[in-house]
This record gives structure tokens, sequence and C-alpha cells, in this order.
């Protein structure tokens, strides 16, 4: 008996991991130039350079190149990005380049990989992931544009103490 329920088990654990659909990773790029109304290019770049303080708050997380004299940043992000199967996790990684000129900004964001652990060991850097994954990875590389427009939009600034 207590084989029976064992091969049950492993069949199950065996379809769950085998029904897993893998297709091929597609690079994801969003660009977007916003126009940024009674704001110069020093305070747009500004506004961007406190988002990734905020933002970036991991040691996966770190900003690559700053100029303010050309008002430009590039940051390198991660997130993770779901479960592939029972035993196995995805993390992105992702690219952030920000322009700023008077009254408008242009930022950048792409997908630089997929990283696949199992039980939280590095596995690989993959070109085959399941279609969840990418729409996950699509959905974080949007939310992070978004919230990025948001903030450099927003009047908020530090209170005056």
């Amino acid at each position: 008996m207590k084989k029976f329920y064992i091969s049950i088990f492993l069949l199950i654990f065996l379809q769950a991991c085998a029904s897993t659909s893998f297709v091929e990773y597609k690079p994801i790029e969003i660009n977007e130039v916003i126009p940024v109304q009674n704001k110069n290019k020093t305070e747009i770049y500004t506004k961007a350079r406190q988002w990734f303080t905020n933002y970036f708050i991991s040691g996966e997380s770190v900003i690559d190149y700053e100029d303010k004299e050309s008002g430009t940043i590039i940051g390198k992000g991660a997130a993770d990005n779901g479960y592939v199967n029972i035993v196995s996790r995805s993390r992105i990684s992702y690219k952030i380049k920000v322009d700023t000129k008077d009254n408008k900004v242009r930022i950048s964001v792409s997908l630089l990989n997929y990283d696949i652990s199992i039980n939280g060991d590095p596995y690989t850097k993959s070109n085959l992931i399941t279609a969840e994954n990418e729409l996950t990875a699509k959905n974080t590389i949007e939310k992070t544009l978004a919230d990025l427009k948001k903030y450099i939009l927003s009047d908020e600034d530090a209170p005056d103490w």
C-alpha cells in the first residue's frame, strides 16, 4: 500500500513538472517620451535621481552611469518573477535609462535576462521561460516605468524644515 501512495505522489509530481510549457525568450523593451510641464532639465534629472535612490534598495539594483550635464541616468534592477514550476523560481534583470531635457523626459526600460534558481541555488540564465513568467516580466517592467513616470510628474518635493 505504501508503494501505491508513493507511486501516485510521484506520478502527480512528475505530471506537474512535465505540464509546464515553455516559450522562447523574447526581448522586452519599452520606450516612452513624457512631457513634463514647467520643469527644467535639472529639476527632472533630480526627480529621476531621487526615484532611483528610493526604488533601488537592493544590492542587485544599482546605478551604472549618471551624468548631470547630459541629463542621463542608467541603472540596472532585479525583481522576483514568480515560479517556473514547483521547485524553480524566476528572477528578471532589467535596465532603465533616463534622458532629460527641459520640459520632457525619455525613459527606456529593457529586460536583460531571466535567472532561474532551484531551491534558492542559481541554476541558469535561460532563453526558455514559461508564458506566465514572460507576462509577469512585462508587467513588472511596465509597472517600473509607470512608477518612475508618476514620481517625475508629481509636484511632491522634500518638506521644508
